[in-house]
């Protein structure tokens, strides 16, 4: 339990920092030139995929609203809290993660590459 918290933890650092990112970025007026541009759209990314990602381990982790049970080889079963099966969706959407990382990540090279 106490290496999740550390894990959500630094979820919210990262997050806090490419906030901290976009601040000075806008603060020093950088976002003129199209490669810090690209790598501010990369922090916003990296925001969301973060926030998503915590709500994710929060669903799976510590509500005790979710159970996901595998029930065949390559096979997953998610089952909601009795009247709740709404947050079943929810989750499912939170596990498509990587449709926030990898914008984040393309971006970011993106970026660099401009730079």
């Amino acid at each position: 339990m106490e290496g999740l918290w550390v894990h959500q933890t630094a979820h919210l650092f990262f997050a806090l920092s490419m906030g901290l990112l976009i601040f000075w970025l806008r603060k020093w007026r950088l976002t003129v030139s199209q490669g810090w541009r690209f790598i501010q759209f990369a922090a916003f990314f990296f925001i969301a995929w973060n926030i998503d990602t915590m709500a994710s381990h929060w669903l799976q982790e510590q509500s005790g609203l979710i159970e996901v049970r595998n029930v065949a080889p390559l096979q997953m079963q998610i089952v909601a809290a009795e009247g709740r099966r709404w947050i079943s969706k929810v989750y499912y959407l939170t596990k498509l993660d990587h449709l926030l990382c990898v914008p984040a990540l393309v971006f970011l090279f993106l970026g660099f590459r401009r730079l």
